[in-house]
């Protein structure tokens, strides 16, 4: 809470919202900002907290790529420049879903290890007499050490007289620094706290002010890109915002991709509504393909969860000229969800995946209902669908057409090898067409599927005699190197 101007700060109680917002336009836009965090988060998080914007030496969202510096950051300007802009604060998470069970005693020590600037109380939700109790309890064990954050204490009541009430019994307490705090209620059917009323913002802020016209003044939970300019008008200071992280449209399938366009997604936003008000200049567009491939090698996704790659080769992108696709197949796995290359449980599509696998190039399944499916890809294996004539054929070809430029690394591709029915093979063709001279050389062109059966089986013996299918001896020995070849191989191919 630097200044008289308000500081937006941004709720970020998970991993991934501490690398979003480490990857923020501060060049463009050197405002100041804020994190609001949580101690009730896990051990991981809290370590994460602690060498904010330094997260992760693989992959640095403040330089897009591997730490130069070995997470030195009095080596790198530009984290030193997030240091100087980000202010913290931290709550317990007693408003959260699951609560805080945590003492003064744990919270503070959390608090201290996270690093923060300042450390929020135990309050109680809209009840004054329990929020005083907890307070001088915290406060009597926050004097008992020399810590290095502010203890904030927090302001509660039902209305603006309580408020009142609340916050001179914390100035009497000794209290220095005092937030604003209860004006958010619960959204039905949920257990989160998201909406606010403008009018008992303005009654009980110009009441506070009134009377003891604080220095800084936070209201807990209240900021809205919308409201910045009425909350900066009543001479509020900081005020936090979870919003931000929905602010987002799925829009890719692929699950890397999501995960991509989603940073950029909500980046963009706090930049174009918040960061751009507040810097006078306007946000740069950014593109998913502009951040793809040094994201791509670093960033693995396993279902809802990202992680960073701990690996210790080399991760530059794998330049990739071919590409096998294959059709899926009509007999289904009887699941509700699984990943797309185990949707499909027919001979020929075994076949043809074991094809795919065995080339060891990057491979899609081609479906008449999704149209290109990375094989980790998680779908709904209960359709009915197929490609039975023109107009079939020009739909799912609009679709491939689409999705194609949305995978990252496949630029450089010039050949896809292609194994399935004719009218799957012209879709292609139609998306692809003029598509970087991309050939499309269809394997099983021509051939009915008694015969398709026996020229993958031949393709597969000659990729044995060739050597890419190793022995059960010489897998057992290079099982380390094939694991990093899979890595790589996702990495071209998300």
């Amino acid at each position: 809470m630097l200044g008289n101007k308000l500081i937006p700060h941004f709720v970020a109680d998970r991993p991934m919202s501490l690398r979003i917002l480490s990857g923020l336009d501060i060049h463009t836009h050197p405002v100041h900002f804020g994190l609001m965090l949580q101690a009730c988060g896990s051990e991981n998080y809290r370590n994460m907290v602690s060498r904010f914007p330094c997260l992760e030496l693989e992959y640095c969202s403040v330089i897009h790529g591997k730490c130069p510096y070995n997470g030195d950051i009095s080596r790198c300007n530009s984290g030193q420049i997030v240091k100087e802009l980000v202010t913290t604060i931290a709550d317990s998470g007693v408003f959260t879903k699951n609560g805080s069970s945590i003492d003064y005693n744990e919270l503070f020590a959390r608090y201290q290890s996270m690093g923060v600037e300042r450390g929020i109380i135990l309050d109680g939700l809209g009840d004054c007499s329990a929020t005083i109790v907890s307070a001088k309890k915290g406060l009597d064990i926050y004097s008992q050490r020399n810590y290095s954050f502010q203890l904030l204490g927090v302001t509660q009541g039902r209305s603006p007289d309580e408020y009142l009430k609340c916050y001179e019994q914390l100035v009497k307490l000794g209290f220095t620094e005092i937030a604003i705090g209860g004006l958010l209620t619960k959204k039905i059917n949920t257990a989160r706290y998201a909406h606010s009323n403008k009018e008992e913002i303005e009654a009980v802020v110009k009441k506070i002010k009134s009377e003891w016209n604080p220095g800084r003044l936070f209201v807990l939970g209240v900021y809205n890109p919308k409201r910045h300019e009425f909350l900066e008008n009543l001479g509020v200071h900081a005020a936090d915002y979870k919003g931000w992280i929905f602010q987002y449209t799925p829009r890719f399938p692929d699950p890397h991709l999501h995960h991509l366009d989603r940073i950029l997604q909500t980046q963009s936003f706090i930049e174009k509504n918040i960061l751009s008000r507040m810097s006078g200049k306007a946000a740069v567009e950014k593109s998913i393909h502009s951040i793809s491939i040094s994201l791509s090698a670093n960033i693995q996704v396993n279902g809802r969860r990202v992680y960073v790659k701990n690996g210790n080769g080399n991760h530059s992108q794998t330049i990739v000229n071919q590409i096998v696709v294959i059709s899926c197949g009509k007999t289904k796995n009887q699941v509700p969800f699984c990943e797309s290359k185990e949707a499909y449980v027919g001979k020929s599509f075994l076949m043809k995946r074991k094809f795919a696998e065995t080339t060891k190039l990057p491979w899609f399944i081609l479906s008449a209902k999704y149209g290109l499916l990375r094989p980790e890809t998680i779908i709904d294996p209960n359709y009915d669908k197929t490609i039975k004539n023109k107009e079939d054929i020009n739909t799912l070809a609009n679709v491939i057409q689409d999705q194609f430029p949305r995978f990252s690394g496949l630029n450089d591709v010039k050949e896809i090898i292609f194994l399935g029915p004719m009218s799957y093979s012209k879709a292609l063709k139609i998306a692809l067409n003029g598509h970087n001279g991309i050939i499309i050389n269809h394997l099983t062109e021509g051939l009915n599927q008694g015969k398709t059966l026996q020229k993958i089986k031949k393709l597969l013996q000659e990729e044995e005699q060739n050597g890419l299918i190793k022995s059960p001896i010489e897998s057992t020995q290079n099982s380390e190197t094939k694991i990093q070849e899979k890595i790589a191989l996702k990495t071209a191919s998300c």
